[in-house]
C-alpha cells in the first residue's frame, strides 16, 4: 500500500533542488510531523541520504530521498515492496523506518539516524571480524 502527498519544489525535477543547502519546508509525511533537511550524509546510485530533523519533537532522522526519474514501473513496485517490509522489520541490530511517503516526482524513506561507524569501519578495513559479525547477527 502506497501513500502518497503532493510536493512541488519549484526546482523543475521535484528532487531536493541542484544544490545542497536546497531546503523544502513544504514536506508532509503520513505521519503528519514535516522534517527540517540538516546537511547531506550520502550519496548512491538510488538517491541522497540527509540527516534530519523531526519538527515538534527535534529527533534526529536520516531522510533517503528516491528519485522516481527515469525508473520502470517494475521498479518502482519493488520499491514500494521493499518499502512495505522494512515498514514491518523489527530487530535490535537494524535500524527502524519511521516513515515513508510518496510524491509524484520521489519517494521518501524516513529512518533512525545512526552516525556511521560501521560504514567508516568497511571502508578502512573492508571487511569485519568474524566476531563481530557474529555479534550484529545474534
Amino acid at each position: 500500500m502506497s501513500r502518497t502527498s503532493d510536493r512541488t519544489s519549484g526546482d523543475g525535477d521535484g528532487f531536493l533542488g541542484t544544490s545542497d543547502s536546497f531546503i523544502s519546508t513544504d514536506l508532509q509525511p503520513t505521519q503528519g510531523a514535516p522534517y527540517a533537511v540538516l546537511d547531506r550524509i550520502g550519496e548512491g546510485s538510488f538517491g541522497r541520504v540527509y540527516r534530519g530533523r523531526r519538527l515538534g519533537t527535534g529527533q534526529v532522522v536520516a531522510l533517503k530521498f528516491i528519485p522516481k526519474k527515469d525508473r520502470t514501473t517494475k521498479d518502482l513496485d519493488a520499491l514500494r515492496q521493499e518499502i512495505d517490509i522494512l515498514r514491518r522489520l523489527d530487530h535490535p541490530n537494524i535500524i527502524r523506518m519511521l516513515d515513508a511517503y510518496e510524491t509524484r516526482q520521489e519517494f521518501c524513506v524516513v529512518t533512525e539516524y545512526a552516525p556511521g561507524e560501521l560504514f567508516r569501519i568497511l571502508q578502512d578495513d573492508k571487511k569485519l571480524p568474524l566476531d563481530v559479525v557474529r555479534s550484529i547477527a545474534a
